[in-house]
């Protein structure tokens, strides 16, 4: 033990330092460390939450475009059969694709009985135009074109001389005085004194609604 008398302060000194070193890892070092897993564990966490967000934000972009693209049918839906009847609308219509025919006149209209369906109402039109056999069968082909915004069905068509179409209607045999066609050959667009009859139906919708519109003001 004599000899060990020289060594007792270093050692002393020594044993001190370790505690100390000890003590100030227990104070500082130990807890950082636990802060540091707690920042890679909101790491993680926080990253989970972005995969998520970007997730979310994809599926609202599809949602988007998939309600751009419903509102769209239904925009087209409410222009063939909308909310109301609007006779007026519906021969201004006519009357334009009739001018756009080249047609001379515009049609007569005959209106006749509506009748109601589920959530569907109809009413029976019968258009009556006069015209080169090419201005008249532009006219009939318009009426399915796109430019020609309502929906109506044809129930009988009947081309035949000016003057010479009998009334349509149920019943109707559809006879003409001077046929369309002579042997495998059409008239000549240009030829004059044409005269076309279409019996069918127009529709409206009144339980039908522009849902989109409130979401249109929003955006």
């Amino acid at each position: 033990m004599e000899q060990l008398k020289p060594y007792r302060t270093p050692i002393a000194v020594a044993g001190a330092t370790v505690v100390v070193v000890l003590a100030l890892m227990l104070a500082f070092v130990l807890p950082e460390g636990h802060k540091l897993s707690a920042l890679d564990a909101q790491r993680q966490t926080l990253a989970l939450q972005e995969r998520v967000l970007q997730a979310d934000i994809v599926a609202l972009q599809h949602d988007k475009a998939q309600q751009v693209s419903n509102c769209g049918t239904l925009g087209h839906v409410l222009q063939e059969v909308p909310p109301a009847l609007d006779e007026g609308q519906f021969v201004l219509d006519v009357g334009a694709l009739a001018q756009h025919s080249g047609a001379p006149s515009i049609p007569s209209l005959t209106w006749g009985a509506s009748t109601s369906g589920a959530g569907v109402d109809s009413v029976a039109v019968t258009l009556t135009l006069a015209g080169t056999f090419g201005q008249v069968m532009s006219f009939v082909r318009g009426l399915d074109g796109a430019s020609f915004p309502r929906l109506f069905t044809v129930s009988t068509f009947t081309v035949g001389a000016a003057g010479s179409v009998p009334g349509s209607g149920a019943g109707s045999s559809g006879a003409l005085t001077n046929p369309v066609v002579v042997g495998k050959s059409l008239p000549s667009p240009s030829a004059p004194g044409y005269q076309v009859s279409l019996a069918g139906h127009i529709y409206y919708a009144p339980t039908l609604h522009d849902v989109c519109a409130g979401l249109k003001t929003a955006a």
